[in-house]
């Protein structure tokens, strides 16, 4: 993935232009980027494993204090495909801006933290939580991993059904200004903001309270 800084925003381009739908996605999502104090609150949308790929690139190309990811576990085969950068078209896009942001130059600049709650450990030995758990022996302090209970499921998203109706799938708050919401996994379909600190407050709420009571995870063996 190639990335070049425009008034200090990062913007995606994608390796090659295949497909014109996908880069017209991809420019569709930088003029989100340029314009989203202007536009605040205003909503993208997402549907797809591509474009899925696409905006997670966009959404963790332009985090640089704190991250809150709720999600089944890091599954390498939607992250990253079955092999490391076999992602087609433009798939592989998360992987790659997965690979920059998890490195020990980037976590160490961080203000704050990065808190990543799953529901399994299956996963917890493949290549997206090796990268993970890497940075995490090299950035003390820095990177924070929690296996939510069963019970904890249905407390994190009564909200988000019946407060807001915004479905029960994964979730990810960036710099509390950003946020995706994934409420159909199976089609990849997910609203969210690039800037909207309201929301992200409400988020970061409940997530924070499930966080507190889930079983910490300190390395691929727990």
């Amino acid at each position: 993935m190639k990335q070049h800084l425009v008034n200090n925003i990062q913007v995606v381009s994608p390796h090659r232009s295949e497909e014109k739908q996908s880069s017209d996605y991809i420019e569709y999502l930088n003029n989100k980027v340029k314009n989203r104090i202007k536009n605040k609150g205003d909503l993208f949308y997402n549907e797809g494993k591509t474009y899925a790929s696409l905006l997670m690139a966009t959404l963790l190309s332009n985090t640089h204090d704190s991250l809150k990811m709720y999600c089944t576990g890091l599954r390498p085969g939607i992250l990253c495909g079955k092999h490391e950068g076999d992602g087609l078209g433009y798939e592989g896009a998360y992987w790659e801006a997965f690979k920059e942001f998890f490195t020990e130059y980037n976590i160490n600049n961080f203000k704050g933290k990065i808190q990543i709650l799953i529901q399994t450990k299956k996963w917890l030995h493949n290549l997206p939580f090796k990268k993970v758990f890497e940075c995490k022996r090299k950035c003390p302090g820095k990177i924070e991993i929690g296996w939510i209970r069963k019970k904890g499921i249905g407390n994190l998203f009564a909200p988000l059904n019946y407060c807001r109706g915004l479905g029960k799938n994964n979730f990810a708050i960036f710099d509390e200004r950003a946020y995706r919401i994934e409420y159909d996994p199976d089609r990849f379909l997910a609203n969210g903001s690039f800037y909207d600190p309201k929301m992200c407050s409400f988020l970061a709420g409940i997530f924070d309270e499930e966080f507190k009571n889930s079983q910490q995870i300190c390395s691929e063996n727990d």
